[in-house]
């Protein structure tokens, strides 16, 4: 039986402009309501097609958005070219595989 009421979570680095600093956000949170929906309507019927709605989903909201980028590179770099651009979906796409899983069985929702 699927479970509606889970908190999910997964975090990723975000910079946060309010307080001038890297911090952890949870690309998850208020997403279990729309993943038990799709379910419960017929739209996600295996594995596939719930990371298919995902990254539908997280594509739109993080994929090249400025607020959603931060820099990374060595700690002490004389060249600022070393640094490299990230943002959320790129964190997001690295663990997809993953994330499914977790959905998958945080929300019993037993896709195969």
């Amino acid at each position: 039986m699927a479970k509606r009421k889970v908190d999910l979570e997964w975090n990723v680095l975000l910079f946060d402009i309010n307080t001038d600093k890297i911090k952890f956000y949870n690309v998850l949170y208020g997403y279990n309501e729309d993943i038990y929906k799709e379910f419960k309507k017929g739209k996600i019927n295996n594995i596939e097609e719930l990371k298919n709605f995902l990254t539908i989903i997280f594509m739109h909201q993080y994929w090249s958005r400025y607020e959603y980028e931060i820099a990374v590179g060595r700690l002490y770099s004389k060249y600022p070219e070393e640094f490299v651009k990230i943002d959320v979906w790129e964190q997001i796409s690295m663990n997809l595989d993953r994330i499914v899983e977790y959905i998958n069985w945080k929300m019993q929702l037993n896709l195969k």
